[in-house]
């Protein structure tokens, strides 16, 4: 059973709890969505108090097209921006539910072997989360200080 959100004295807040989800009633603007597996009530209490909605991603916290359609239907969102490194997009990406790279790249190395890539993906040997998947450049641009800003499509690979 969810717990409901109280302010600081005592009355339940205004919410919407729906399917072991929290939505803030005041979404007003841009909109932080966590989607989670296994946390702790604490961590609900806190992202609660910081009025940051939540829904499940499944008890394991991989069900990702199942999170996407409750967050379009709690929330009314059609398109979101995924932000969260190389890991997640490879988990976003073998669910198919990439349908744009935007991909900023500053002049600068750095060398440092072993870092992420934009796509991270850890799943079973020989697993390919791009499989069937190809990416279109719909945008190029080049921004203050040398910055690339490309902008890929991902469609479905010819064949």
């Amino acid at each position: 059973m969810p717990i409901l959100p109280r302010g600081a004295d005592g009355r339940l807040r205004s919410a919407s709890i729906h399917r072991a989800a929290f939505i803030t009633a005041n979404i007003g603007g841009d909109h932080v969505v966590a989607v989670l597996g296994k946390v702790s009530d604490a961590y609900l209490a806190e992202l609660r108090e910081d009025g940051v909605s939540y829904v499940f991603a499944g008890p394991n916290g991989d069900d990702l097209p199942r999170a996407m359609e409750e967050i379009a239907s709690l929330l009314g969102v059609k398109t979101l921006l995924l932000e969260g490194g190389g890991k997640i997009n490879g988990a976003f990406l073998k669910h198919k539910l990439i349908d744009e790279f935007s991909t900023l790249i500053h002049p600068a190395v750095d060398g440092v072997a072993g870092a992420q890539s934009i796509v991270d993906y850890h799943g079973p040997e020989g697993d390919r989360p791009g499989s069937g998947q190809s990416l279109r450049l719909a945008h190029c641009e080049t921004l203050e200080g040398g910055v690339v800003w490309l902008r890929h499509a991902v469609e479905r690979a010819p064949g």
